[in-house]
C-alpha cells in the first residue's frame, strides 16, 4: 500500500465529527508537506543513467579505434603485453597514459549523460532544482587502481556461436577488451530538499582495435543472428491470477520474472552471460496507465489506479464519483487497445490468444549480456501477462472497490458538497478535498492522544487494505507461438 499512502498524503483530512469537537482537543495548524518524493525520483534517474549506459553501448560508443583514443598507437602496444586479466597500474607510466586516454573519452560521455538527466527528462526537474547540469554526474579518480581492467579476451579463431562469423571480414587484427569500473559521483536533492551526493558503481565494457577495422559491423552481425534465434521462440507469456490494478505484488514479482526469462535465454544460447544488474530492464504497459503513445509507450510502471481520483474539483460541484472514474476506466480500455495493436505490430507479432484477458504488455530489453567475453546490443524481447479475467472484467472489480471507498453506503472517502463542511482552517478552491469517514470514537481517542498527522495516515491505509486485499500469483512463465487468434476487446 506504498502508493496508497502516498496519495493519502495529498488528501487534506477532515472529519464528520463535530468541529466544536475538535476544539475541545486543541485545533492544530496542519504542517506543510512538501509532496516532492526525491526517493522515487532519485531511483528513476539512477534508472535512467543505467539505460544511457546501455545505450552507449547500442550507439557502438563503446567500441574505439586507435585514432578514436589520444595516444591510442602506445596504448595498443603497451596492451599486447598482456596475457591475464589484470587491472591497469596507473603508477606505470604506460599505465597511466592508458587510463588517462579512456577517461578522456569516458568524462565526455558521463557529461553527456549528465546534462540528458535534466533537458530529456523534465520530470526529474525538481530533483536537480539549483544544480549545474554539468555537476550532477562526475567520475570519481580519487583511486586509480582499480578503475580500468585488461581482460583476457580471445577472440582470433572465434566465431563466437555464429555460423559464418570471421574477424578477418572486418579489416580486425587487434582487438582488445577493457572493463571501466566507475564510481560516478551523483549529485540530486533529498529529503528536506538539500544537496546530497552518493556513489554510483557502473561498470562499463569497452573494446579497443586497430583503425581501419569495423567493430559496429562485427558485433551487429554477431547480435542479430542472436536475435533471429530468440523471434523463433515467440512472445514470452507470464500467467498471472487475479489481476488486481490496486496490487503491488505484480510490481514485487518482476525479479522472479526476469530469472525465468534469464534462464530461458541461457538455455537456448550457448556460452551466453547475463549480467545480475540485467534484473531492472523490464519494461511494461498497464492497462490502467494514463498514457502510452510515445514512443516509451512500454514504460509506464504504475499500477495504482486511485491516482484517477486526484481530479481537480470546485468544491461547490456535485462530484459522481462513480461516473467521474467510470469514464476514465473506459477511456483507458480503449487507449490500451491502441496500444495492444501497436505493440502486436513493433514486435511482428502475429496474432494471439485471449488478447481480452491481457493487462500488461512490455519488452524485456537485453542489456549487460555477451556471448565469449563480447558485450552484445540490446535486444528487445516481447511478453506479456495475461490474468484470469478479462480486462473488463478486471475494471468491473475496481469500479466495486471504488463504490466501497466513496461511493456505496457508509464509504471511507466522503467528498465535501459544500465548502462549509471543512474547517476555515484550510486552502480552498484548487485542492482535493475528502473527509474520511472516521469513527466518533476513534476520532475521540486521536484527540485524547494527540496522535500524529502520520499516525493518522497510517489508521487511513490499514482501514483501506481491507477494501484492496487479494491474492496475486505468479504463474507459468513460457516462450509460446504467437499466430493463434485476433486481437479485439473495446469499452463495455
Amino acid at each position: 500500500m506504498r502508493k496508497l499512502l502516498s496519495l493519502l498524503t495529498v488528501l487534506t483530512l477532515t472529519t464528520p465529527v463535530p468541529l466544536n469537537v475538535i476544539a475541545c482537543g486543541g485545533t492544530k495548524t496542519p504542517p506543510v508537506v512538501d509532496d516532492t518524493d526525491y526517493l522515487t525520483l532519485k531511483q528513476t534517474a539512477q534508472d535512467k543513467i543505467q539505460t544511457k549506459f546501455a545505450n552507449l553501448i547500442n550507439d557502438s560508443s563503446n567500441l574505439r579505434k586507435v585514432s578514436d583514443v589520444t595516444n591510442g598507437k602506445d596504448i595498443i602496444e603497451y596492451l599486447k603485453s598482456f596475457s591475464e586479466d589484470k587491472n591497469i597500474d596507473p603508477k606505470e607510466k604506460k599505465g597511466k597514459a592508458t587510463i588517462d586516454g579512456f577517461l578522456e573519452v569516458l568524462k565526455t560521455q558521463v557529461l553527456t549523460i549528465s546534462n540528458n538527466l535534466v533537458s530529456k527528462y523534465p520530470e526529474l526537474k525538481p530533483l536537480f532544482n539549483g544544480i549545474n547540469p554539468n555537476d550532477i554526474l562526475k567520475i570519481n579518480t580519487d583511486d586509480l587502481d582499480k578503475i580500468l581492467t585488461y581482460r583476457n579476451f580471445i577472440w582470433r579463431g572465434k566465431d563466437f556461436g555464429v555460423a559464418g562469423f570471421d574477424a578477418d571480414k572486418y579489416g580486425i587484427t587487434a582487438w582488445y577488451h577493457l572493463t571501466a569500473n566507475l564510481q560516478l559521483d551523483f549529485t540530486c536533492l533529498g529529503e528536506n530538499a538539500k544537496v546530497n551526493t552518493t556513489t554510483i558503481n557502473q561498470s562499463y565494457d569497452m573494446y579497443f582495435a586497430n583503425d581501419g577495422s569495423d567493430l559496429n559491423q562485427a558485433v551487429d552481425f554477431i547480435t542479430n543472428d542472436v536475435k533471429g534465434k530468440l523471434d523463433k521462440q515467440g512472445v514470452v507469456k507470464v500467467e498471472y491470477t487475479t489481476a488486481n490494478p490496486f496490487d503491488d505484488s505484480f510490481v514485487n514479482k518482476k525479479t522472479d520474472i526476469l530469472n525465468k526469462i534469464k534462464t530461458n535465454l541461457e538455455n537456448i544460447i550457448p556460452k551466453l552471460t547475463i549480467a545480475t544488474t540485467q534484473l531492472t530492464n523490464l519494461k511494461d504497459y498497464h492497462y490502467m496507465n494514463r498514457t502510452g503513445t510515445n514512443d516509451d509507450s512500454y514504460d509506464n510502471i504504475d499500477h495504482n489506479p486511485l491516482t484517477m481520483i486526484k481530479l481537480k474539483y470546485h468544491l461547490d460541484s456535485t462530484v459522481d464519483f462513480n461516473s467521474a472514474w467510470k469514464t476514465p476506466v473506459d477511456n483507458r480500455l480503449n487507449d490500451f487497445q491502441t496500444v495492444l495493436d501497436k505493440w502486436i505490430a513493433d514486435n511482428k507479432l502475429t496474432t494471439i490468444t485471449n488478447p481480452d484477458k491481457i493487462f500488461v504488455i512490455g519488452n524485456y530489453k537485453t542489456t549487460n549480456w555477451s556471448i565469449d567475453g563480447l558485450e552484445l546490443k540490446t535486444i528487445s524481447i516481447p511478453y506479456y501477462v495475461s490474468g484470469d479475467k478479462t480486462r473488463i472484467e478486471d475494471t468491473q472489480d475496481s469500479l466495486d472497490i471504488v463504490d466501497k471507498l466513496f461511493v456505496g453506503a457508509n464509504p471511507l472517502f466522503i467528498y465535501p458538497k459544500n465548502i462549509s463542511e471543512l474547517n476555515s482552517g484550510h486552502p480552498s478552491t484548487d485542492h482535493n478535498f475528502f473527509n474520511f469517514n472516521i469513527p466518533p470514537t476513534d476520532f475521540d481517542n486521536f484527540v485524547k492522544d494527540d496522535v500524529s498527522l502520520q499516525e493518522i495516515y497510517e489508521y487511513i491505509t490499514n482501514k483501506t487494505t481491507a477494501f484492496l486485499a487479494k491474492q496475486s500469483i505468479i504463474g507459468n512463465i513460457a516462450w509460446v507461438n504467437s499466430n493463434l487468434s485476433n486481437s479485439t476487446q473495446k469499452k463495455h
